[in-house]
């Protein structure tokens, strides 16, 4: 999905800079967009910051930030274990999902801020997990529950610095995270119950990107994506004048 929007956009005149952690395809998708690379694992705050300032360095300027990076579930949160405690649960998934996106954020409006027309975008990759929940993937839910959280409240206050927040929710897409899983897509012994047909394909996922990225006025923007089907997805309503008073009473 990455790729596909990085071609886009150098297709339109944008100057790209592509971050991964897999040294070999960033290297050949940054050469096929005429970019610049810097070899990223999202987990490290270290390696985000080394990415933005060798953007900064080439261009000068850093106008919109696409935080695609995306894990499946890193370990088998169910599975039993006969000593008590436990090991400690490999939370890679919170890890590059949420903490990944939340240094993104943290690092775009820094820039953001120094550029000489000052604001910027950034979209995150959520997922249709962060809104409807998945038992067979509860650490990807809550990190992607987790990024709807973090969009609709830097979203809402940023917007006043002309920073604008949004997230995409794709359903299944046809990407190498589907292999990332250290949990079965499916039980054992059972075929998928749905066929190609339910995946959003990648061109949809640049109209999506491209509607956020095009709209001033989109901060805080949910947007599901089911094929080619987009939905903005609002906050809840508020369940009465007390939890919007609690809530609301420390925007500022």
């Amino acid at each position: 999905m990455g790729l596909a929007v990085a071609k886009y956009l150098a297709a339109n005149h944008w100057h790209v800079s592509i971050a991964d952690i897999d040294e070999e395809k960033g290297d050949a998708a940054a050469s096929n967009v005429n970019g610049l690379f810097t070899k990223t694992d999202v987990s490290f705050y270290e390696d985000i910051a080394k990415a933005f300032s060798n953007t900064w360095k080439k261009y000068g300027r850093i106008d919109f930030v696409f935080s695609n990076a995306g894990i499946l579930e890193s370990a088998n949160f169910y599975e039993q274990h006969e000593t008590l405690p436990p090991p400690k649960l490999n939370l890679l998934t919170s890890e590059v999902n949420l903490n990944g996106a939340i240094y993104s954020c943290y690092l775009a409006m820094n820039y953001f801020r120094q550029n000489k027309e000052k604001g910027g975008c950034v979209i995150i990759t959520g997922s249709a997990a962060g809104i409807y929940a998945n038992p067979i993937f509860p650490v990807y839910c809550a990190s992607k529950h987790g990024v709807v959280g973090l969009v609709r409240g830097l979203g809402r206050k940023l917007a006043k610095e002309n920073i604008r927040v949004n997230a995409i929710l794709p359903g299944p897409v046809d990407t190498n995270i589907l292999a990332s899983s250290a949990v079965p897509l499916f039980a054992p012994g059972e075929k998928p119950p749905f066929g190609s047909e339910v995946y959003t394909k990648e061109q949809n996922i640049v109209d999506a990107v491209m509607t956020l990225l095009d709209d001033p006025n989109a901060s805080g923007t949910v947007l599901e994506i089911s094929r080619s089907s987009f939905y903005d997805r609002k906050q809840p309503e508020w369940s009465d004048d007390n939890m919007r008073l609690a809530l609301t009473s420390t925007v500022y």
